[in-house]
């Protein structure tokens, strides 16, 4: 009986080192076991190496190292905050700088184009005044040549050339002339039409603020 109770125990315990070889195997192929581990294990199992104060040693040596670590990280993400927001702020009054640009050179274009139309504004208005008192001589030397045509022609042809223009072109043709001229011109109106064409004219000259003598024009 007592054999046998060995003989079971004997094979229990061979079977649980197979399964201990067969760990530490695993382990081994896996990279997680070697040789410094087994020797720190066998240390610990022979009371050799105190578990609880290397526990205590690891703990406060992170406690210590880690406040570090955070700080330094703290640090390099404020480091790199600062950088980034001075970047912004760069590429902020870059761009500033670039639509401040672009104004200045939109008004300075349109201060151009202001300067140009107004130029161009002032050139068309003296060419319209000049043009005008081109038009203005051309008439006034053509009316002076007709003015000078009806004085040398004969009164009753006179007539006949005058009857053909309108009352206002009379009126101004007529005081032009010379008082003498044109009392041989109203006295040559005979006919009816010739009568009221004269007595029309002569009212609106006498409206006008230019003396008429109008000797004879009632003679019929």
């Amino acid at each position: 009986m007592v054999k046998q109770l060995y003989n079971a125990l004997a094979m229990l315990a061979l079977i649980n080192m197979l399964a201990m070889l067969g760990l530490f195997g695993f382990l081994f192929h896996k990279g997680k076991l070697n040789a410094e581990k087994v020797n720190r294990l066998a240390a610990v199992i022979r009371g050799e190496i105190d578990t609880t104060a290397a526990s205590t040693e690891g703990a406060l040596a992170s406690a210590t190292a880690r406040p570090e670590d955070v700080a330094e990280s703290s640090s390099e993400k404020i480091k790199q905050a600062l950088e980034e927001g001075e970047i912004k702020q760069l590429r902020l009054e870059r761009e500033e700088q670039d639509l401040k640009h672009r104004q200045n050179l939109l008004d300075r274009r349109m201060i151009t184009f202001q300067r140009d139309k107004d130029e161009h504004t002032k050139q068309v208005q003296e060419q319209e005044q000049m043009q005008k008192k081109k038009q203005e001589q051309a008439l006034s030397s053509s009316y002076l040549e007709v003015v000078s045509a009806i004085e040398n022609i004969k009164p009753v042809a006179a007539v006949e050339v005058l009857m053909t223009k309108g009352d206002p072109d009379c009126v101004k043709i007529l005081q032009s002339m010379d008082e003498m001229k044109r009392t041989k011109i109203f006295n040559a109106c005979k006919t009816a039409e010739q009568k009221a064409w004269r007595d029309r004219v002569i009212t609106q000259m006498l409206k006008q603020p230019v003396a008429v003598g109008t000797g004879g024009e009632g003679t019929s």
